[in-house]
């Protein structure tokens, strides 16, 4: 995580697609990867359904993660989220 792009977001550890997924599949596919990854990693999803930035707060919300920040355009979603600082990796 040495190259910092434009946003100001450090570079994610790990990007997930669920382009062309609808809710519940953008959570989902998070919080799986989420759980996989090492505190203070950062996961950058991309999706194309709008409610995903709602769905992925709310997780984050429950689980202790950070929504870094997102980006919006008229066909894409684009969020970064930070694994909290107490989540053992592999552990729901």
């Amino acid at each position: 995580m040495d190259r910092t792009p434009e946003n100001g977001i450090p570079e994610p550890d790990e990007v997930l697609d669920v382009r062309g997924h609808a809710c519940p599949v953008p959570a989902t596919e998070a919080r799986k990867r989420l759980d996989r990854m090492a505190p203070g990693q950062i996961l950058e999803v991309i999706a194309t359904d709008p409610l995903a930035v709602v769905d992925l707060q709310i997780l984050c919300d429950r689980c202790g993660h950070s929504v870094l920040d997102s980006r919006e355009t008229a066909a894409l979603v684009t969020i970064w989220i930070r694994v909290s600082p107490g989540h053992p990796p592999g552990v729901g």
